[in-house]
């Protein structure tokens, strides 16, 4: 019996201690919450990274959505309407275990779910809502696709289209501030203008202004394609008023892809379009249709359907001339000329770019042996040699420039009633080429007796019989005592004493410069000096000499003809234009008299018309002559080195050419005269002083 106790006791110590080794379980919540679920939108990817749960016990192994039995990635996209799967496979942690009456919630909105609990498997099922709409408006005559409005998705791309008003230009889009446009370029004022819809609805305006419609626009400049030729975009204009050419490109085809490449020949029969990008100017508008000519030949223009292109299409039916080079023989000269390569047909001889040899000028181009000037016209057919002459340099002639007493004369006060002694006066001149020498055989005025009044002499040489110059040399004469003539001392002295009177030599007062307008260092500062002084003009006001004011032919003629000390005019005045009182009157008389105008037809003189600097320049070489001047320093003064040379009137060439070998004109810069350019009066008295001081 005891030992049958003792059995029963150590069992159920047995099995008490059993028990205690087994683990404690502990029942998991009857809910699985799913959080951090991003809810699918219609058109953009799955995402199931956040996802997680709160649930004691309970851990998250796999997640994916599906649609059907196919498993989305990242590529996939939500489509509204459509209803997808959220599959989460979970675990249960050690010392839990899960009801089978468990639920499951989540914070996806909307949703349904159930769940597996033995294959451990959360399903949530989802339907995708459509997207919301929004509305754009479009007023001011524009459309979007085509339409007054549409309503559509956020992230939809529209198009804005501004239609051609007859008399407007369109000056842009407003209402899109914030807006997303579609290309790299796109801005408000193009035209047609794409966009993407934005989470709100617009209301857009396409604005317009009156502007003046272009009917017919011209092309020029266009290098027509030839085989075997490359194409060439620059160089193409446009002289309508209100357009400038920004871009021209050669296309096979109308599109961007088929550009001509810039190192293809052309081939015959290749049928080509050229674009020409216009930019019109504010305030202008194209027409449509619009009128297109060009200086090609073309089989068709027409606008493009971007605004301000136009087409221009072409097929290639000439082939590439056979060109030449046109080389350069400096024939005894030193330095180089490049060759002029790809010359055919007609070719201008350029300026003289050699050294010339020592003592030597250019002349002239021998081409083929016949002489040819620089600028003159050429047909090359073949390899030309273009070789340089040469010629002696002419030497100037010494011309008389001045003379001077420079030893005076013995004797300089006289009694009146004396003759002047030039006993011991040397009278020296001076030369073009800077050299001395005394000279005789001159004149002296006055030639006879000496009065009270005269205070110097005058001494005149006169060389070949051409120059004349001058030169005085003060005296002082005073009376004589006792001559009872009553010329001189008092009526009642009968003092025996002689009553001298010895006039002083005048003086010419110091110049003082009125001119607020001219400065010492001015190029023109002595001219204005000189012509003021000398009575040739004044300024335009007590203060101003407004050098920069240009010259009429009536004031240019009178400056010339007051210069020339003011000779009396003769005949008859053959210009209607020209009134008996007007203070041009006689000069203009005087310049027809001696050769200076002729006048612009044979009863206009044209005086109120500016005067240019190839006319003025003109006027001077011209009186020069009828002065008895030296003018032959023109002959050989070359003024083909300067860029316009060839925009010289052909009827002022000598005189140019006079100007500026003698120095009195030295161009507007080291390459340009003007000829053309309007003359001011700073330039008119400064031609003149350098001519008749």
């Amino acid at each position: 019996m005891k030992q049958k106790a003792y059995k029963l006791l150590s069992f159920l110590l047995a099995t008490v201690m059993l028990v205690s080794l087994l683990p404690t379980t502990s029942l998991a919540a009857d809910t699985i919450n799913i959080k951090g679920i991003t809810a699918p939108v219609a058109g953009e990817a799955p995402v199931i990274t956040g996802i997680t749960t709160d649930t004691a016990g309970i851990t998250l192994t796999n997640i994916q959505w599906q649609k059907g039995s196919s498993v989305l990635n990242s590529t996939n996209k939500f489509e509204a309407g459509q209803t997808y799967n959220l599959w989460i496979r979970y675990a249960v942690s050690e010392g839990y275990e899960i009801s089978d009456a468990v639920t499951v919630t989540s914070d996806l909105e909307n949703s349904t779910n159930d769940i597996d609990t033995a294959r451990r498997i959360v399903h949530i099922w989802y339907t995708v809502p459509a997207a919301p709409k929004y509305t754009v408006t479009v007023t001011g005559g524009g459309t979007v696709e085509g339409k007054d409005s549409v309503t559509t998705e956020a992230g939809t791309r529209l198009q804005l289209r501004a239609p051609e008003v007859s008399g407007k230009r369109f000056t842009g889009w407003s209402g899109l501030d914030g807006i997303t446009f579609y290309g790299d370029n796109a801005k408000v004022t193009d035209p047609i203008l794409q966009f993407i819809m934005p989470a709100k609805n617009l209301t857009v305006t396409a604005n317009y202004q009156d502007a003046v419609e272009i009917t017919t626009v011209n092309i020029k400049g266009i290098t027509k394609p030839l085989a075997g030729a490359n194409p060439v975009n620059f160089g193409v204009t446009t002289d309508t008023t209100g357009l400038s050419v920004k871009e021209v490109i050669w296309y096979f085809d109308r599109t961007p892809s088929t550009n001509v490449p810039h190192d293809y020949e052309f081939q015959l029969g290749d049928k080509l379009y050229l674009l020409v990008w216009l930019d019109v100017a504010d305030g202008y508008t194209l027409a449509n249709p619009l009128t297109i000519t060009a200086d090609l030949e073309y089989t068709a223009a027409y606008r493009g359907l971007t605004y301000g292109t136009v087409y221009i299409e072409y097929t290639v039916t000439e082939e590439m001339p056979t060109t030449y080079t046109v080389s350069f023989d400096a024939n005894g000269g030193t330095g180089t000329m490049a060759d002029k390569t790809g010359i055919s047909g007609e070719y201008t001889l350029p300026a003289n770019e050699f050294t010339a040899p020592d003592g030597k000028q250019f002349k002239a181009w021998s081409v083929g042996g016949v002489e040819k000037a620089a600028g003159e016209k050429i047909t090359v057919t073949a390899d030309t040699t273009v070789t340089a002459l040469w010629e002696d340099i002419p030497v100037a002639p010494k011309t008389l420039d001045s003379i001077a007493i420079t030893t005076p004369p013995t004797k300089t006060a006289y009694t009146a009633g004396e003759s002047f002694d030039s006993t011991g006066m040397v009278v020296t001149a001076t030369y073009s080429d800077n050299s001395t020498a005394p000279v005789t055989g001159y004149t002296i005025t006055p030639d006879g007796v000496l009065g009270m009044s005269n205070t110097e002499i005058t001494v005149t040489y006169t060389e070949d019989g051409v120059v004349i110059k001058t030169a005085t040399q003060a005296i002082t004469v005073t009376s004589a005592v006792g001559s009872g003539s009553g010329d001189s001392g008092s009526d009642d002295s009968d003092s025996d004493d002689t009553s001298t009177v010895t006039p002083s030599t005048p003086s010419v007062p110091e110049y003082v410069n009125p001119f607020t307008d001219v400065s010492e260092g001015d190029y023109f500062y002595d001219a204005v000096k000189w012509a003021v002084q000398n009575d040739i003009t004044t300024g335009t006001t007590d203060t101003t000499f407004s050098p920069d004011m240009v010259c009429t032919r009536a004031q240019a003629v009178t400056f010339l003809y007051r210069a020339a000390g003011s000779p009396d005019a003769k005949g008859e005045m053959p210009f209607s234009d020209v009134a008996e009182n007007a203070y041009y009157h006689d000069a203009v008389l005087w310049a027809i008299e001696k050769g200076i105008t002729k006048g612009i037809s044979e009863t206009e003189f044209a005086p109120d018309a500016v005067c240019t600097r190839e006319q003025i320049v003109t006027f001077l070489y011209r009186a020069a002559v009828s002065l008895g001047k030296d003018v032959s320093v023109g002959e050989d003064t070359n003024i083909l080195s300067y860029d316009d040379a060839f925009d010289i009137g052909e009827w002022a060439i000598p005189a140019m050419q006079w100007a500026c070998g003698a120095g009195v004109m030295n161009g507007t810069s080291e390459s340009t005269l003007s000829p053309q350019m309007e003359c001011t009066r700073g330039q008119i008295v400064t031609f003149l002083y350098r001519t008749f001081r």
